[in-house]
């Protein structure tokens, strides 16, 4: 019985070894599983930090192989004249010494209306007819105004003849000349006004054209009640029309009274309109910080219609083109931010954006005017390859 006790306790102490021998067997796994997992994290730690570069912000980085694909070519930016001139944007206007606008100055009603759009008109040709209860008024008080005036001269008359007499008195003959002299006042008021209102002795007054050319505008309709000072017709000649256009303050210089110029309309590629500027400005707008210059074109042909938008180049002396820092147009890339050029990064295949401000353009080059120095490398060709490297390096730097 004893025995057998004892062979229980050894078989309970040889179990409980057992089962402590697992479980040391299991946490020696876990802590060797732990190591690995903590030296694999490390391991990719390292490996990131061997395979990553450390670029700056706003950079654009390319391999080799990627600037000879892309065909990344700079070259130094430097100082050079814009032979050819100066280009602006442009616009046809009314020439303003040829331009009427047709109102009146009495209210009414518009019995008719005989101009239409684009007809050619004479200097007083009819372009509609009026009645108005405020000229009948008129009329009638300047008749009455003759009358008085009739009146007038009449009792002038008598006093004279009375004082050639000798028994008239002094101060009846001195009144009857104040009377004529009022009523006399109040005719020429009365015919200024009714002359003023356009009529004649009727209620109806006669609109006409102020000068030769055509109705560019029609206001009026046939029974429409009209304001004063309201605008029924706008008669333009354009056989003369003026090209407007603005100088820049740093462009200044070229433009003077009789300089030539060139301009070349969207409406008509590859058509040139010649002439000189008739004006120039005296200051700058304030707002704009630019100079309003002018040129007078003939339009007999009748294609320089007003509104239409175009460029005007202001020609320059060659030899006397003041030299400018300059590139050619295709390093200047266009972002929502303004313009840039991409110039070369401290690291090699690295290139960064250079925001600059741009002033004239001619033949294939455009001055730059602040961004960057004379002798500074620009990208030449492939900018836009650049451009397109560094919105898609921005995007994915906003959906991260």
């Amino acid at each position: 019985m004893r025995a057998a006790f004892i062979l229980l306790l050894a078989l309970a102490a040889l179990s409980a070894c057992k089962s402590e021998r697992a479980k040391g067997e299991e946490h020696g796994h876990d802590d060797k599983h732990g190591e690995d997992k903590h030296g694999g994290d490390k391991h990719g730690e390292d490996k990131h930090g061997e395979e990553g570069e450390e670029h700056h912000e706003g950079e654009v980085h390319l391999t080799p192989d990627a600037i000879t694909r892309s065909e990344i070519r700079t070259e130094r930016a430097a100082l050079a004249a814009l032979a050819g001139g100066l280009e602006i944007p442009a616009e046809i206007s009314i020439h303003s010494d040829r331009v009427a606008h047709v109102t009146t100055l009495v209210p009414g009603r518009v019995r008719s209306a005989e101009g239409i759009v684009g007809a050619r008109v004479k200097k007083g040709s009819t372009l509609a007819v009026l009645e108005s209860a405020e000229l009948s008024n008129a009329n009638a008080q300047l008749r009455q105004a003759e009358a008085n005036v009739e009146v007038a001269q009449t009792s002038h008359a008598r006093q004279q003849e009375l004082q050639d007499a000798g028994i008239g008195a002094k101060r009846d003959a001195l009144e009857a000349e104040a009377e004529l002299r009022r009523t006399h006042a109040e005719l020429v008021a009365s015919q200024q006004r009714v002359e003023l209102y356009g009529g004649g002795g009727g209620t109806s007054t006669t609109l006409r054209s102020p000068l030769d050319g055509e109705i560019l505008q029609r206001h009026a309709t046939v029974g429409e009640t009209i304001k004063p000072e309201e605008t029924l017709f706008v008669v333009g000649d354009l056989s003369k029309v003026w090209v407007l256009g603005r100088v820049y303050e740093q462009d200044v210089a070229i433009a003077r009274v009789g300089a030539p110029a060139e301009l070349m309309l969207q409406a008509y590629p590859g058509k040139v309109f010649s002439g000189k500027l008739n004006y120039v400005a005296p200051q700058l707008e304030e707002r704009t910080r630019t100079l309003l210059v002018r040129m007078e074109l003939d339009n007999r042909e009748g294609i320089l219609r007003p509104g239409l938008f175009g460029t005007l180049r202001l020609l320059r002396d060659d030899a006397g083109a003041p030299k400018r820092l300059v590139v050619p147009e295709s390093a200047v890339q266009r972002t929502n931010e303004g313009d840039i050029v991409f110039v070369p990064a401290d690291e090699p295949g690295a290139f960064k954006p250079a925001p600059v401000a741009l002033g004239a353009r001619h033949d294939g080059r455009v001055e730059i005017l602040s961004g960057i120095a004379e002798g500074q490398p620009v990208v030449v060709s492939g900018a836009f390859v650049l451009r397109s490297e560094l919105l898609k390096g921005q995007l994915g730097e906003h959906h991260h």
